[in-house]
């Protein structure tokens, strides 16, 4: 069903004017309450929503050399090239067993860490910046299973106290064999480079003087003006699919792309080179914004579960004891889309025939 029909059906249900705008505000507001209710926030792996990824690692940063002084948060370098997508990973001095987050990159050669420098002043000093913290894409709601190409084919989750106690350094580099989740991105940014275009009832984003293969994610926030979208995929430097189709054409504009609450994990062992790994999560679902071309993300058996939930949430606002049976009637409905997912074993086990030789009743 598409979000405009929803708008419609929800209206007459909730006995409100479907020509009305503020209405038609209400209603769409009470439909993607519920349609995020059902499949975020909810234990079920909807299969629907299970996609894929890949995570590309990133070698330890040493190039150049650094002049370090005690008791200063500040580090200056000689032929490095620091970025700020360096803030929030670590730095060490040459010949200390100490990691500095380091806190922001200046520029090219001067960076700024969390804590005041512990060992003596020094000149002309290798380095290394090790990216402990790797984060998903903001879609990532949760990860089923997080692969490799080596270690057979699989990367072991283990809780952080558990990588502790197996390995006093969690800074070792070698081939990736386990990791920890760790919570969202502190630093979590936002890119607005160039311009961008959108056609009306079109989902193709279009850029000028952006580039978006390196910063832009499936999930990110996409603001034109009062305009708010979401990044279904990522094709280009200059070309995005929106999971929403525009509301309204823009040619030229500027805009700001955020991103959210990435989930973040930390390998072991610390991969010290280049690899390519794959997982599988289960996706977030986001707003519906074009009424005339936007629906739910997971099929037609969803929609009356959506509707009779946002119809519940709406009586439960003015009081009427009818929205626990309509709560209860969705909570029904999603309960029988869930029995429907229920997947046949590989094997199908038999009880074993055992002859009664005693005869006793069989």
């Amino acid at each position: 069903m598409l979000f405009g029909k929803f708008i419609d059906e929800t209206c007459d249900r909730i006995k409100k004017d479907k020509k009305n705008p503020d209405d038609r505000e209400l209603a769409a507001r009470k439909i993607n309450k519920a349609y995020k209710e059902i499949l975020n926030n909810s234990s079920i792996k909807w299969p629907y929503l299970i996609r894929t990824g890949e995570i590309r690692t990133v070698a330890n940063y040493t190039t150049g050399t650094v002049s370090i002084t005690n008791g200063s948060r500040t580090v200056t370098g000689a032929g490095t090239v620091w970025t700020s997508a360096m803030e929030g990973r670590y730095f060490q001095p040459q010949g200390s067993k100490n990691w500095y987050r380091i806190r922001r990159v200046e520029n090219a050669t001067s960076l700024i860490l969390y804590s005041a420098i512990k060992e003596d002043s020094a000149s002309s000093q290798t380095h290394i910046i090790w990216k402990r913290f790797y984060y998903f894409p903001s879609e990532v709601r949760k990860v089923l299973e997080f692969g490799s190409w080596i270690q057979n084919g699989i990367i072991e989750e283990k809780s952080l106290y558990a990588l502790r106690d197996q390995n006093k350094d969690i800074s070792l580099t070698g081939e990736p064999e386990e990791f920890s989740m760790f919570g969202a991105d502190p630093f979590e940014s936002s890119y607005s480079e160039g311009t961008v275009s959108v056609t009306e009832d079109n989902n193709l984003l279009t850029g000028s003087g952006t580039s978006w293969l390196d910063n832009v994610e499936e999930g990110d926030r996409v603001e034109i003006g009062t305009d708010i979208y979401r990044v279904k995929r990522v094709e280009s430097d200059t070309r995005i699919r929106l999971l929403n189709s525009a509301n309204s054409t823009a040619s030229g504009a500027s805009y700001t792309i955020h991103k959210e609450n990435n989930l973040g994990f930390q390998l072991w062992f610390n991969p010290n080179d280049v690899y390519i790994l794959p997982y599988t999560y289960l996706k977030r679902v986001y707003d519906m914004v074009n009424e005339e071309y936007d629906r739910p993300e997971v099929p037609e058996e969803f929609d009356a579960a959506i509707l009779d939930l946002a119809e519940a949430d709406r009586l439960a606002d003015m009081d009427d004891s009818k929205w626990i049976n309509k709560q209860a009637l969705a909570t029904a409905r999603i309960s029988d889309l869930r029995r429907m997912l229920v997947s046949t074993p590989r094997k199908r086990q038999f009880k074993p025939y055992i002859e009664n030789n005693r005869g006793s009743y069989l």
